[in-house]
């Protein structure tokens, strides 16, 4: 039986927050998004979103307008005809023998997300040499600077060494980055290709993108549905680069019992782990209310931290 299964879904379903939905309203989202030709598995495959995470909140919005007295939500519209998507010419031809690549990084900061830890890894696995890691804002973490300093990669604050962040971008011989918008502020007479890598495939990725056309060589994805933010005649180009996982990192430090014991499981608990950013788009909540669904020696194990961190905790209590 799927996870998500209508009639097992609302039987079971009780509101515990006041952002919640009635259990009648729950159920009639569930019984059309059953029958919904956009429904892949237990998502929506418009944006990803499990079924029962997207129904139980009372704000949340149909993207296919299926639901009962709610507007379906506004995505960007296309570029006007006369303001078709630029395509950038391919400035990177083939040689032989192939060089070393010199690479840069600019992202919006040096936070503990999903895309800093992937800029890190690459960091350090990648074969080419990253001369620097540019952020656009000061938002920028002591412990992932430390990681980066591991790796000998030196982390730059555009706002406060602009000069030197140009020159490390003009030294390299591609920029990869994400997250920025009008990254053409940042290269003004610099020539340097650039690689737009998409890691989400929401509405302010989307417009990210359209403010990255012209300068941008070559667009790149993580995934397939992070590929759709792009307009059809680059997800036609553009490349999926499915993300790697550092065992490095994830190999244990301390054996199973141990570690049980530090966070006080019992022997006959099964515990549910969510680790990640506590902040209202990742739906950090949704693990305790699914755990709350089940059998008592279940437990939900959350770590993480971000600016929803005081309501998160609050909420998965």
């Amino acid at each position: 039986m799927p996870v998500f299964h209508t009639v097992h879904a609302i039987a079971r379903y009780q509101p515990s927050s006041p952002k919640d939905c009635s259990p009648d309203e729950y159920a009639a989202r569930c019984d059309l998004c059953q029958v919904c030709p956009h429904r892949k598995h237990n998502a929506c495959e418009l944006d990803g979103v499990l079924i029962s995470v997207r129904a139980r909140r009372q704000a949340s919005r149909c993207h296919a307008s299926k639901w009962p007295g709610q507007e379906p939500l506004i995505m960007p519209a296309a570029p006007a005809p006369e303001m078709a998507f630029p395509m950038v010419a391919n400035p990177l031809p083939i040689e032989t023998p192939l060089k070393t690549v010199q690479v840069v990084f600019i992202t919006p900061g040096v936070q503990r997300g999903g895309a800093e830890r992937w800029i890190l890894s690459l960091c350090r696995w990648m074969q080419s040499p990253v001369l620097a890691v540019v952020s656009t804002s000061m938002q920028i973490d002591a412990g992932m600077r430390k990681e980066l300093q591991r790796a000998e990669v030196p982390v730059i604050a555009h706002p406060t060494n602009p000069l030197e962040a140009r020159e490390a971008m003009q030294a390299a011989d591609v920029v990869i980055c994400w997250g920025i918008g009008k990254v053409a502020e940042y290269l003004e007479g610099i020539d340097t290709p650039v690689v737009w890598v998409s890691h989400g495939a929401c509405q302010w990725t989307m417009k990210l993108v359209y403010e990255a056309v012209g300068r941008v060589n070559h667009w790149v994805s993580v995934s397939e549905m992070a590929r759709r933010v792009f307009p059809e005649e680059v997800q036609r180009v553009a490349t999926v680069i499915h993300n790697g996982v550092d065992v490095d990192r994830t190999s244990p430090i301390r054996g199973r019992q141990l570690t049980r014991a530090a966070l006080g499981l019992r022997d006959n608990q099964i515990a549910v782990g969510y680790l990640g950013r506590f902040s209202p788009e990742k739906r950090p909540a949704a693990v305790a209310e699914a755990v709350a669904c089940l059998p008592e020696r279940y437990v939900a194990v959350m770590a993480g931290d971000g600016w929803n961190d005081a309501e998160t905790r609050a909420e998965a209590m």
